[in-house]
């Protein structure tokens, strides 16, 4: 395999090693998600597999060893997206958590499903109305808080 700036060359070998041909496939056509380019370490019939992902299909490249699909997988994805790839030897799990969160987050959101946090946060910012106790001047703020009434200087928690 030969990796270009603008393409990914696969030689095809016969059974004795002679060249058989080759095959090209642009870089440009690479889908990327979450600005990751999607060659993923991947297995096919028990093997390391790199798993290439085409905006017209999928690709599977097998390698002898799971570091050499690694290094592939991480200098496609360094090419194009201009970034070293750190977490390309991951097995993907704080991705598929992070889409997961992401997911159940726009779910609660859009249903006004809250955490004990958020309420307990909400039932803090309560604005409160009150009158001050020394000289009986309106006094606003937010429960809990510490102020000064404006007309006499006496503290007032509310």
């Amino acid at each position: 395999m030969i990796l270009t700036s603008q393409n990914l060359v696969l030689i095809k070998k016969g059974a004795f090693g002679n060249k058989k041909g080759f095959k090209v496939f642009p870089l440009r056509e690479i889908k990327i998600f979450q600005g990751q380019a999607q060659a993923l370490l991947g297995k096919r019939n028990g093997s390391p597999a790199l798993d290439v992902y085409f905006h017209n299909g999928t690709e599977h490249f097998g390698f002898p060893n799971k570091k050499e699909a690694t290094f592939w997988s991480k200098k496609i994805n360094e090419v194009i997206t201009g970034a070293p790839a750190a977490s390309l030897n991951s097995s993907g799990a704080e991705k598929v958590a992070g889409a997961v969160k992401d997911t159940v987050d726009a779910f609660k959101d859009t249903f006004g499903f809250k955490s004990k946090g958020e309420i307990a946060a909400a039932a803090a910012a309560v604005p409160v109305a009150s009158d001050c106790g020394s000289c009986g001047a309106p006094v606003s703020g937010v429960r809990g808080q510490a102020i000064v009434c404006g007309y006499c200087d006496t503290p007032i928690r509310l």
